[in-house]
Parts: structure tokens; sequence; C-alpha cells
């Protein structure tokens, strides 16, 4: 959902136009990928703990790891799903949430609920989603799933939108065999009082999230690395029950990923720490070579979890890139990234940088260097 920090820089690097019927409002043209707060404490936050991978050699040769708005796609499924079924409601967006690292959780519940008050049925939604899907996501970024597949290498999908919205967005672009497993806050339909409109019926105790309760490396793991088709993670992600149409009297509902004790990070929102999931795959020692690809702040734990073999491809001109460019520059209040890094522009670059890294090639010299560190300098004024 949407975040005050990056202001009208909505859609900066390459603009989805609003639907037809509908101009955005500028106040909620916002994201929650907003800039990284500065991370003197970080160090000492869990994710960034020291650990030791398993003995024996890695059983796979690289993983594809990617955030999903604003990287996979080039909106926030959120933002763009209200914009569809009740434009009306964006200045709910306005206001966001009163601190950039609270989780946006509780809002989008809030929207959910009033759209399905208003009469946005489950099937409205879902059919909302596909139609995203089929329409807006990217041709690269199929073409980037299709190829990876026959490469032989995992894709996976590392989000704080929910699984509701991802599963049938790549539906609905007829991508989700392409992808392997997907983290993310999980979503289900519930029923609502009354049967329409109201509030949410009384939910008893919270569903388990498939990050497990602390957020310990092992509950992490077993959900990072749970295939798309099966296990806790793949269950709360793939289209189940909901794929048929919800019924009209429930309501989508987002659970957080982390649930119970705090998952011990300092930067991170505390419904999804991206970077313990990432601690949780490197420690698990399955993976040679991570590629990851993001674009805002929220990715920046991710990167900073990242190891000297690793690879990071962030957007030109959002918080991730300029993060980067900052810790490469040595600015107080940031942490060294030791992963490789390199910027794109268009669905094209990310789809021809990530073939590189994650199919065995160089893909080039030290991050932000050469045209690539030309193309983040002129992403600045963004």
């Amino acid at each position: 959902m949407p975040n005050a920090q990056e202001g009208a820089a909505r859609h900066a690097g390459a603009p989805l136009p609003p639907p037809p019927h509908h101009q955005p409002a500028a106040a909620a043209a916002s994201h929650k990928h907003g800039e990284h707060p500065a991370l003197p404490s970080l160090a000492r936050s869990a994710c960034l703990q020291p650990f030791t991978p398993p003995a024996g050699p890695p059983s796979r040769e690289c993983l594809f790891l990617s955030d999903f708005d604003k990287t996979l796609v080039d909106f926030d499924a959120g933002e763009r799903l209200i914009e569809e079924v009740a434009p009306e409601l964006l200045p709910m967006l306005v206001q966001g949430v009163a601190d950039p690292a609270d989780s946006w959780i509780p809002l989008t519940n809030s929207l959910l609920a009033e759209a399905h008050r208003r009469g946005v049925g489950g099937a409205a939604l879902l059919a909302a989603l596909r139609r995203l899907g089929a329409a807006e996501l990217p041709p690269e970024t199929a073409a980037l799933l299709r190829a990876l597949r026959a490469r032989g290498v995992d894709a996976r999908v590392l989000s704080d939108a929910n699984s509701v919205f991802v599963a049938h967005i790549l539906a609905g672009a007829r991508c989700a065999g392409l992808v392997q497993g997907v983290v993310t806050n999980p979503a289900a339909f519930e029923r609502v009082a009354g049967g329409g409109g109201g509030g949410l019926a009384p939910l008893g105790a919270a569903p388990e999230s498939p990050g497990g309760g602390g957020g310990g490396a092992s509950n992490v793991r077993r959900g990072v690395l749970a295939s798309f088709g099966g296990g806790k993670a793949a269950a709360a992600a793939a289209p189940g029950r909901a794929n048929g149409g919800a019924e009209a009297d429930e309501v989508c509902v987002v659970r957080p990923w982390h649930s119970g004790e705090p998952h011990g990070c300092s930067s991170c929102p505390p419904n999804l720490c991206k970077g313990l999931e990432v601690r949780a795959i490197r420690a698990s020692g399955v993976y040679r070579r991570v590629v990851y690809a993001g674009d805002g702040g929220d990715d920046v734990c991710a990167a900073l979890c990242l190891g000297a073999g690793d690879v990071v491809l962030a957007r030109a001109g959002h918080p991730l890139a300029r993060y980067l460019a900052r810790a490469r520059a040595g600015e107080p209040g940031t942490l060294p990234v030791r992963a490789q890094w390199r910027v794109w522009s268009t669905h094209r670059e990310l789809h021809d940088l990530a073939l590189a890294f994650a199919g065995g090639g160089s893909g080039g010299g030290e991050g932000g260097g050469g045209a690539e560190g030309e193309a983040l300098g002129k992403s600045q004024a963004v």
C-alpha cells in the first residue's frame, strides 16, 4: 500500500497510466516503498547476525528472488486494485500510516472491508486482480520467468503485499506455474457478520502465519523454501478455494507473515522482515548464489543480508538504488552492502540482467560502475 514518503514519484522510472475512469489524487500517489531510514542500530538486528551454513556444497546454483510491487509489475497491487474496484476510497490512502516502519496491513484490511461494504464482492475482487495480471504484468516479466524455468533456475517472490493479490495477478498473467514459491502476508476470505456489510465476525485465534511464531530461522526457512505447489507458505499463496470465487458474505482479510514474538529487526515493519527471509535462504545452504530484484525501502534490509557472491538488481530512481549509491559513498547512517549490484530502468533491462547473473554470466564488474553507475547518477534527480 502507498507511503507518503515517495510523494509524487509514484511510478518514476516506468509510468503506469491510470485507468481511464479515474485520475488518482496526488496525495494518494505515494508508496510504502519510501526511503529507508538511517540504520545505526540495524547491525544488531537478528537478520544481520552471523550464521554457519550447512556442510557440503549447495544443491542449486542460483535463486532469483524478487519483490513484487514496482519490481515484477509496475504498480502497487493494493493501490491499483482500489483504483479498479472502488476509486472513491483512494482518499483513505492519503494519510497512510503515522510511521513508515509500521505495517500497512490494518489500512489494507480497512480498505478491503469498506470496498466489500460498498458491494465489491470477492468474485469481483479476484476478477479485477486477474485482469491486472492479464493486462498489466509486463511481457518482459513473463518472458523472464519462462526463461528462468527453461534454465532450471528457481524463481521466488518475497513481497510485503499478500498472497491473494500476488497469486491472482500471477494467475491472470498465466505465470503462477513459473514461480516456485511466494513469501508474503497470508490472506484469505473470511465471513462477515450479518451476511453483508458491517464489521468482521469474531475470528477467534488468528491462523498461524506461514513464517512461524517468532520469525526464527528454522520457522522462516520452512516457509521460504516451500514450493508454490505445496507446503504451508504455498497453501497461503496459491489460489485455493478463493480461485472459484469467494462467497458473497466473505471479505478478504490479510494477516502478518511474522506473528507472535517480534522478528528482531529494528528497521522493518513488524509484519515482515525481508532480511530475515534472505538470511534463512542463505543459511539453508541450498543456493550458491542469490540474485535479488527490488525497488523500495523495504528491500534495503534484504540487500544488506546478501553475501559477497550475491547480486542486487535495484530499480533506478527508487529508494533501494539511492541507498546503494549512498552506502557506496560511505554516507553516515548507511551500512555497507557486500553483494555486487546493478540498477535497471526498464523491464527489458531487468530481464537481461537477471538472466546474465542467474544463468551463470558475470554481468559485468563491481556494482554501480560504468553505464550502470551513469544511469544511477541520472536517477538521483527523481
